[in-house]
């Protein structure tokens, strides 16, 4: 009988990948790594299709062939964590300022879609405006707004398109999207955009609904004071941390597959669902659905 020398096994790629991505989280959640070094893997997915080409052409015949491409990986996770720690790449591109006047509508919809970048947005009352701020638009990127009023209710569409590349490190720029919002009429706030940071004051606007939904970065938002309302924030990757001021009752839905959920206590819970004491005939309350695929989910008594 011939001795067979071949390496038959199964690849490392999975194994390095699953070791890689299990550090990182765990960085995450033990506070030592931010969340936006995800948006640094995303831009370096190419790397993965190397790796598992060459576990496919030779990791499964050679040993040798196996190593290598798991040494791939495992120096692209090694690559992104020593990237994270150390300063951006500058920016190019064009900052545009942006104003939109209170409307005659006694009431507003705001819907922000950048495609990648820091968003900040931030309540601001008596400053005359509906919405008011700075944009930077990567080079390739274009603004595209649309503004309407019909009858009761205004609506603000800001937008970024166009072909331009993801920028390493966008977690760790400044923001990119720095806007105010009127606290003077009641507002529905939409955000959907696919990785970076995002952190919204909205403790004195009045919030009817807010929408976000995030592919990978940091969220955090602070809730208005006042008012019933709902709130849904998504999230593929990173962490979502919701700041409840005092006397705001809550009733918690949380979706999560891999990743942690940390909620005030003396809440009851039930199958997912975390409720406040006082929520029932509450006159300030928040319905509030949390769903993140991996990470952090957060929610906390706060105030600024």
């Amino acid at each position: 009988m011939s001795e067979n020398r071949e390496h038959r096994g199964g690849g490392l790629v999975g194994a390095s990948l699953l070791i890689g991505a299990g550090v990182i989280i765990l960085l995450n959640n033990l506070g030592w790594l931010d969340w936006n070094v995800w948006d640094v893997l995303v831009g370096l997915w190419p790397l993965l299709l190397v790796a598992a080409g060459l576990d496919l052409l030779i990791g499964r015949r050679s040993l040798l062939g196996a190593l290598v491409a798991a040494i791939l990986v495992l120096g692209m996770f090694g690559g992104v964590i020593w990237y994270a720690t150390t300063y951006p790449l500058p920016r190019t591109g064009e900052q545009q300022d942006v104003t939109y006047p209170l409307p005659d509508a006694e009431q507003a919809q705001i819907i922000l879609d950048p495609a990648v970048g820091n968003v900040r947005v931030a309540g601001a009352s008596d400053f005359g405006q509906l919405l008011q701020g700075t944009i930077f638009t990567q080079r390739g990127e274009h603004l595209i707004a649309d503004f309407s009023e019909h009858g009761e209710e205004a609506r603000l569409s800001l937008s970024s398109s166009g072909s331009f590349m993801m920028p390493f490190g966008v977690g760790l720029m400044a923001p990119n999207w720095d806007l105010k919002v009127s606290e003077d009429l009641p507002l529905a706030l939409s955000v959907d955009f696919g990785a970076g940071d995002l952190d919204l004051d909205l403790a004195n606007v009045q919030l009817e609904r807010l929408d976000v939904d995030v592919g990978v970065g940091d969220v955090t938002v602070w809730l208005p004071r006042a008012g019933r309302y709902s709130a849904n924030l998504e999230g593929a990757i990173g962490q979502l941390t919701v700041i409840l001021p005092s006397g705001l009752e809550a009733r918690i839905d949380t979706d999560t597959a891999l990743g942690t959920v940390d909620v005030p206590g003396g809440f009851s819970r039930s199958e997912g669902v975390y409720v406040s004491p006082g929520y029932e005939g509450a006159d300030n309350r928040v319905q509030l659905h949390v769903g993140l695929a991996i990470g952090q989910v957060v929610v906390r008594y706060g105030g600024r």
